[in-house]
């Protein structure tokens, strides 16, 4: 059996890693992925391969008529190995909202783009408000981004969590729909992360 890679302890010369599997795993997360979620519940990120880009939610609906949060999935990548990652992480986010009452410009919401070390928050970044003011579909696209200078473990996780929030309802004509896009079939309308980090 040849191995792609393994590590020698040089004062003993033995073999330390030899599993021909688990010493080519990829220790390089960069590159860009699509958000999906799995039928048993599993939020996660594959990359641009066809086979994968399969998920049970295309997106999510959310209708209010008070402030406060709606919307929030986070998505995880595993870390291989041990590592510290540096750099910047990039989310592509596409939502849609509607006025349900009346068109008005006091029902307003934002995206929040938040980077997780396990279950600490490590950054977050806010979209400008997003102000529909009609009863028919508006679309908007954020491009968020946040820096990450952090050490893992091999095993923990990285999370990379989408809010959406209402920051404020109309005073007489309150209720507003949002929906957060996440077809990993269709580029218009996925949830993409791009990973530029070493």
């Amino acid at each position: 059996m040849s191995y792609k890679f393994a590590l020698v302890d040089l004062n003993t010369k033995k073999l330390v890693v030899g599993d021909p599997i688990v010493s080519s795993m990829p220790a390089d997360i960069h590159g860009y992925y699509y958000a999906i979620k799995t039928h048993d519940g599993k939020y996660m990120l594959v990359p641009d391969i066809p086979v994968l880009k399969k998920s049970a939610e295309y997106k999510v609906d959310a209708e209010t008529n008070t402030t406060g949060v709606i919307i929030e999935r986070t998505y995880s990548i595993i870390v291989p190995t041990p590592m510290k990652i540096i750099g910047r992480i990039l989310a592509i986010v596409k939502t849609s909202a509607y006025n349900t009452s009346a068109a008005n410009t006091g029902d307003k919401y934002v995206v929040c783009f938040e980077l997780y070390k396990n279950s600490t928050q490590l950054a977050s970044t806010t979209s400008p408000e997003h102000v529909p003011n009609s009863t028919s579909e508006v679309s908007y696209l954020d491009l968020l981004a946040n820096d990450i200078n952090a050490d893992f473990n091999g095993g923990e996780s990285l999370g990379l969590k989408i809010v959406v929030k209402v920051t404020s309802v109309d005073t007489d004509n309150p209720g507003i729909h949002v929906t957060l896009w996440t077809d990993p079939r269709n580029d218009d309308f996925a949830l993409i992360f791009y990973l530029q980090v070493t």
